[in-house]
């Protein structure tokens, strides 16, 4: 059973205050605190006082760690910029998915040059921060059975539907292979596994995440299913096609 510290709630200079202890967690503007009902110390789950698209928009600054959320009918970077206190790039984005509970992550960067390359180093740094925000937000009471999706590229949410509302999914279809066990991310084959999937095959493979674990992967085409179930293999990985099914 999943441990969770105490987190308060707290208004602090035009924000509302995710912390515990003396750590600052989330730092969400009053403009968007205001909007939800703050009800537990999961931002995703707080109930809009306006009806809004039930996918939510996420965005966290890993710097400030000003925190924005909206409902999928806002223009993201309209929202990040209106409502936030940084450029739209700043933010890590991501979308989550109350039912089945799952958080979708774009990759993130920021670049001093917008000519630079989204190369090794940086794919590297995307997935730094993808994982810190996974582990925080992992740690606010979300609701049981959820999971984390990385790399989440914007064929595949056009595929999911996920950022096209009121518009139906582009024909397509997600391919799957799960690992059988999941692959604990405390241990040293699945941890390097899951930073070769989120840096060499970044854009092409989604790696899926559950409660500390690597438990699948997702693609949307077989050459590139083919190419991160060879990296399980190299990892000593089993896995299966299909998606995965807790016992």
């Amino acid at each position: 059973m999943t441990h969770f510290e105490t987190v308060v709630i707290e208004p602090r200079r035009g924000h509302y205050v995710l912390a515990q202890g003396t750590q600052t967690l989330l730092s969400v503007p009053a403009s968007v605190f205001e909007r939800y009902e703050a009800s537990s110390v999961f931002p995703p789950s707080w109930a809009p006082k306006q009806p809004s698209h039930p996918v939510r928009q996420l965005f966290w600054n890993p710097d400030t760690l000003e925190f924005l959320m909206a409902g999928l009918e806002q223009h993201p970077a309209h929202t990040a910029e209106g409502w936030g206190s940084a450029p739209f790039r700043s933010y890590l984005q991501g979308y989550w998915v109350p039912a089945p509970p799952v958080l979708l992550l774009r990759p993130f960067w920021n670049p001093a040059d917008p000519e630079d390359p989204f190369d090794t180093a940086a794919r590297r740094h995307s997935l730094e921060v993808q994982q810190r925000f996974l582990r925080l937000i992992g740690g606010l009471r979300p609701p049981a059975g959820w999971s984390a999706i990385l790399n989440a590229t914007a064929p595949y949410l056009e595929v999911l539907g996920v950022n096209r509302p009121g518009l139906p999914a582009e024909p397509g279809e997600i391919l799957e292979a799960s690992l059988t066990p999941p692959g604990n991310l405390s241990s040293a084959a699945a941890a390097q596994a899951l930073e070769r999937l989120a840096t060499e095959q970044a854009g092409r493979v989604f790696p899926v995440l559950r409660e500390g674990a690597l438990t699948g992967v997702h693609a949307l085409c077989l050459p590139d299913l083919l190419a991160a179930q060879a990296v399980l293999d190299q990892h000593g990985l089993l896995h299966q096609e299909g998606p995965f099914r807790p016992h």
